[in-house]
């Protein structure tokens, strides 16, 4: 809205509302008990199958689908207003302020239930847990822009100003076990006869910038795009607290080309806030007060570090544009290398210090790559117009310096560091990535093996795990250092979760109303560690299901040649990751095809437009992995734990039929 001529506001606000009801999805340490997918594989299909229960960790239990749909909650409510203001005042021809104000208050409160049908929530007769987020967060933008026209060669704009972000997040958690009354599930709290302290904790954060922008452009052909930044976070200590970021680009315009190169630095800050400082927490102690009752302590939850600094990414890049048979095909090239530098990342703490890791800034990756883009007017006469489009990209990654002293990893020396451990249950209770110096980040780090020991030759030259005497139908695990024993001295890279490539094509035609369009992706060249392989492929005398194949095709004195272990085979939980779960995560997927129609409205005064479609999502999938999908990442939140699928919901087919329409 034009206020005056000189004075312009726009105003945005919006609401929204939201409930969910959740299953249990990947968990950040868990075992069967903490996934659905796990429990439907699993466990037998039959109500009140005692052996479902086996197991005196009920991490490992199976409670089985039924139960964790009927007495199991995890519902959420969640509020969320959002708001902007927008005020310019032209001060000139050449100079305009402008000052905008950003809000964004959420309100969350989660409620999580375990009853008795679960062997959890039996255990502890109900188990109930409430938590309430409330965050509130704005941003104060104060800029003044200029541009002017020299002459018909020469213009120039930019902006110069600062912006104060801050938020404030407030968590409020409280739980209780043992309910007389189990119908009021997670809403009779209260009624718990065993009350967990309340956890109250605020998490304030606050960003303020700098920033300076300016683009010239010379006879309509050259360009040049300079900026700077300079960003100081609450996250840090006083000394680490402002981070500085340069940035120019220049571009050349060749006829229906564009050359473009380019250079930047760019910052991040993605830490918990206090992390540079010695955060407490409640606990039980073994002491009591005057009536009996337990006295409650507040011992240290983390290591400190008052080093931690911005991490850093400069990067380079170049980049032509071309369009040929007047623009009928475009293209695009574009190469680039970055240097990601003081990596904030959580380092693992040695167990003497009573704690599990920390953040620290250690060492770089290096990331380079080519991605090139087509697009072609195949058709286009007025009545018919057919489209196609494609691109690929190329990417290598590398480990740079990351401040450890060579050490020893199975036959090899590097220097490296493991991620983390993926489970806390007993099934792949390890580490499966290393990161070494000069290699590929997260490479998989286990176990090699060379088929089942099927015969009494390769019995006679078969190394024992741990002490346990090999036996025919065994898994051959490979003796990498020729000692005869099987330990962490013969672990060694077996497997590359990096893709070669990533690509993608399509294509759309229109004709008279009609429109149909489609589109493909795909991944190429990478490995998957398929974690649910250590539960399905192993007929270890259990009674979880395991795949048809597992027990049809095991080894057994009729069968020698089985490729899978002998039925009864127990060491997968003690061998943790071998290369028979690491497959080829390579595919082509179908991602979306829909079909429309304009509706003419030639009589129909009062619309503009109205368009209807049918769309279909994840149609087809071709690819040799035998999990559900492979395009799956369980621990995406996680760098130290990559490529892994370990229980992951797969991608959802799904149909949607629309209309659109305009008044």
């Amino acid at each position: 809205n034009e206020l005056t001529d000189r004075l312009k506001l726009s105003t945005k606000i919006s609401a929204s509302f939201a409930k969910n009801s959740a299953s249990k999805g990947t968990d950040n340490l868990g075992g069967t008990n903490n996934n659905l997918i796990r429990q439907i594989v699993s466990g037998a299909p039959i109500l009140g199958f005692s052996d479902n229960f086996d197991g005196a960790d009920y991490e490992e239990s199976l409670d089985g689908p039924r139960a964790w749909i009927s007495d199991y909650d995890d519902v959420s409510r969640e509020t969320r207003l959002l708001g902007a203001l927008k005020l310019d005042y032209k001060l000139s021809k050449a100079f305009t302020y402008r000052v905008a104000v950003g809000t964004d208050y959420r309100v969350k409160k989660r409620q999580v239930w375990y009853g008795r049908a679960l062997r959890r929530g039996r255990q502890s007769n109900g188990e109930a847990g409430l938590s309430n987020l409330d965050r509130f967060r704005y941003n104060i933008d104060n800029t003044l822009m200029f541009k002017h026209r020299f002459n018909k060669n020469h213009r120039i704009n930019g902006t110069v100003g600062f912006i104060v972000d801050q938020r404030k997040s407030t968590f409020t958690t409280a739980s209780a076990t043992d309910f007389p009354l189990l119908d009021l599930r997670a809403d009779g709290i209260s009624t718990g006869q065993n009350q967990q302290p309340t956890f109250y904790y605020t998490e304030p954060e606050s960003l303020l910038s700098y920033l300076a922008r300016v683009n010239y452009t010379m006879f309509n052909k050259y360009l040049l795009t300079a900026t700077f930044r300079a960003d100081g976070s609450s996250k840090f200590t006083k000394n680490n607290r402002w981070g500085y970021f340069p940035a120019v680009a220049l571009a050349w315009k060749i006829k229906q080309e564009k050359l473009r190169i380019g250079w930047g630095l760019t910052g991040n800050q993605a830490i918990d806030p206090f992390s540079t400082l010695t955060r407490y927490n409640l606990t039980g102690s073994p002491y009591s007060d005057t009536s009996g009752g337990q006295l409650t302590s507040l011992v240290p939850q983390n290591l400190k570090n008052p080093n931690l600094k911005w991490e850093t990414t400069s990067q380079y890049n170049a980049g032509f544009d071309f369009g040929l048979a007047n623009d009928r095909i475009t293209g695009r090239v574009d190469v680039y290398y970055k240097d990601i530098y003081d990596l904030l990342i959580r380092k693992q703490d040695p167990g003497s210090s009573g704690y599990e890791e920390h953040f620290a800034n250690i060492g770089n990756i290096k990331n380079q790559g080519v991605e090139i883009s087509l697009n072609a007017d195949i058709i286009n006469n007025g009545k018919v117009k057919w489209n196609v489009y494609g691109n690929i990209s190329f990417n290598k990654n590398e480990v740079g310096d990351i401040g450890f002293e060579p050490a020893q990893f199975g036959t090899k020396t590097y220097s490296a560091y493991l991620g983390t451990q993926v489970s806390g249950g007993n099934y792949f209770k390890t580490e499966a990535n290393i990161f070494i110096e000069g290699e590929a980040p997260g490479l998989f780090y286990g176990y090699a093996t060379n088929g089942i020991i099927s015969n009494d030759e390769q019995l006679a030259t078969a190394a024992s795990f741990n002490g346990n005497t090999p036996q025919l139908g065994d898994v051959n695990l490979i003796d990498q250092n020729g000692d005869g024993l099987i330990d962490n001295n013969d672990l060694t890279i077996i497997g590359d979760p990096n893709p070669d490539f990533n690509y993608g094509f399509g294509t759309s035609v229109e004709y008279k109303g009609f429109s149909l369009s489609a589109f493909f992706n795909g991944v190429e060249g990478n490995d998957i560690a398929n974690a649910n392989l250590l539960r399905e492929a192993y007929a270890d005398q259990t009674t979880t299901n395991v795949r048809t194949e597992a027990y049809v095709n095991a080894w057994r004195p009729d069968n020698p040649n089985g490729t899978y272990p002998r039925v009864g085979y127990d060491l997968v939980a003690d061998t943790g990751f071998t290369d028979r779960i690491v497959e080829d995560g390579s595919f082509l997927r179908l991602s979306n095809v829909t079909l429309g129609y304009n509706i003419p409205l030639e009589n129909v005064a009062f619309l503009k437009n109205a368009y209807v479609s049918i769309s279909g999502q994840n149609l087809l999938l071709f690819t040799d992995y035998s999990g559900f999908d492979p395009e799956v990442n369980s621990f995406s939140y996680d760098p130290g734990r990559v490529g892994i699928d370990r229980n992951s919901f797969p991608n959802q087919r799904s149909f949607a039929v629309s209309l659109n329409i305009t008044f």
